[in-house]
């Protein structure tokens, strides 16, 4: 992007910021997704949902994106016109494809500040996106000057499907995105039909440099998906949290050896330590017939009351809740109470329980929240069936005064 395109591009953006509102005629795309997409509480206000349930269709995973031109630098410099510009890429590059059919968003930012700059921008974009279900978590950017990256999930159009990893629609649509990826030797996205998916909780796996670190996690990975006849080729999204994120590149590059699955990278406050999880395409012939989702331990791996290893969903149908949060007028305890009683009663009117849980992020910002945490769910899990899960120490959650955020994703129950 040259420096006068690039201006030109600015000075839009801020005669759009300045001008733009919110559509409020949502109803005639919305009803075009409704057999397959329901948004629970969908707020014009945010351009976000409480929940969304995605029945029968395909999902197809971006790569974290980054605001950045052709040079790598930040296109913008601020929050807001960071996102703008990213959500406006999605558009372009989506177009009526998949209009009304963004189903998640992991926002990642700098700062707290940073996060609720996003929220009045997601808001102006509701009309294309539809109100997805969002997850914010703050931290050091993967590149200097960036204040907001994204990945996302996409329900894909009705056409879309074929075998797991097919990636059809993601080689027509997404290339535009490429040189915003996070991660260069990721896939921009993958895309996966309606069946069943395995969740990997995140492993870790020590290291004398972050390199080394991440080497070591994803043969343990490797190993992982072998013991159920499944390889780096079935899978369909990566995440890590590492420290520091002066080592993300070096990170990213030794995943991107084993897997070029789209990537995600958030810093956590774990310093010299990466922690990897994975989504999977399951093959349909070993998901037991009668079960909504099973409960895994590989060999070699203790189990755990509160988090399981791995976590199979049968499919076709997932329940996405949007990142939970306590209010800050509470304690650590008051906010991971009040957080799994919205999850169980949003859970429910989703058509789920805490018993057909699938997969769970913790994102705490102190350790009272991680603490309190450890306390609490064995309350809310049954010891055998927990979602797999990973817990985060970040140093925000979008929202002063909260400790921590729960990102879910469930299944039905029988």
């Amino acid at each position: 992007m040259s420096i006068s395109s690039r201006n030109n591009w600015l000075n839009r953006l801020r005669g759009l910021i300045a001008g733009a509102s919110v559509v409020a005629v949502l109803a005639p795309a919305m009803a075009a997704a409704a057999d397959q997409l329901t948004r629970l509480d969908l707020n014009t206000a945010t351009g976000t949902s409480a929940a969304v349930v995605v029945r029968d269709a395909s999902l197809v995973c971006l790569s974290q994106l980054l605001p950045v031109d052709a040079q790598r630098q930040p296109v913008a410099p601020t929050a807001a016109e960071q996102a703008e510009f990213l959500l406006g890429a999605l558009r372009d590059a989506l177009g009526d494809a998949v209009r009304q059919r963004v189903v998640k968003l992991n926002v990642m930012t700098d700062s707290d500040e940073s996060a609720a700059a996003v929220l009045p921008v997601l808001a102006r974009h509701v009309e294309f996106t539809g109100g997805p279900v969002v997850t914010f978590a703050s931290g050091r950017p993967v590149l200097p000057g960036v204040k907001v990256s994204l990945d996302a999930v996409v329900a894909g159009p009705r056409a879309a499907g074929g075998p797991g990893g097919d990636e059809r629609l993601a080689n027509r649509e997404f290339a535009p995105l490429r040189q915003l990826t996070a991660v260069a030797g990721a896939q921009v996205a993958r895309e996966v039909a309606p069946g069943p998916l395995w969740f990997v909780a995140g492993q870790a796996e020590p290291g004398a440099t972050i390199a080394e670190a991440t080497r070591k996690t994803m043969e343990s990975l490797q190993r992982t998906l072998a013991w159920r006849q499944m390889t780096f080729r079935d899978v369909v999204a990566i995440r890590s949290f590492l420290s520091p994120m002066d080592q993300a590149a070096a990170a990213g590059d030794v995943i991107a050896e084993f897997c070029d699955a789209p990537q995600t990278l958030l810093e956590w406050n774990s310093p010299g330590s990466i922690e990897i999880e994975l989504i999977a395409a399951r093959p349909a012939a070993q998901q037991p017939a009668n079960l909504r989702v099973e409960y895994l331990t590989p060999p070699g791996m203790n189990a755990s009351p509160v988090f399981s290893r791995v976590a199979s969903s049968a499919g076709p149908t997932l329940i996405f809740v949007s990142g939970l949060t306590g209010e800050p007028g509470s304690d650590a305890a008051g906010q991971v109470t009040e957080i799994f009683a919205r999850l169980e009663a949003l859970v429910g009117r989703a058509g789920g329980n805490l018993k057909h849980l699938v997969k769970a992020t913790y994102f705490v910002s102190t350790d009272a929240a991680s603490q309190s945490l450890n306390v609490l769910r064995p309350k809310y899990y049954d010891p055998a069936r927990p979602p797999s899960a990973s817990k985060a120490p970040v140093t925000g959650v979008g929202q002063p005064g909260r400790q921590l955020t729960v990102d879910l994703i469930a299944v039905p129950a029988p």
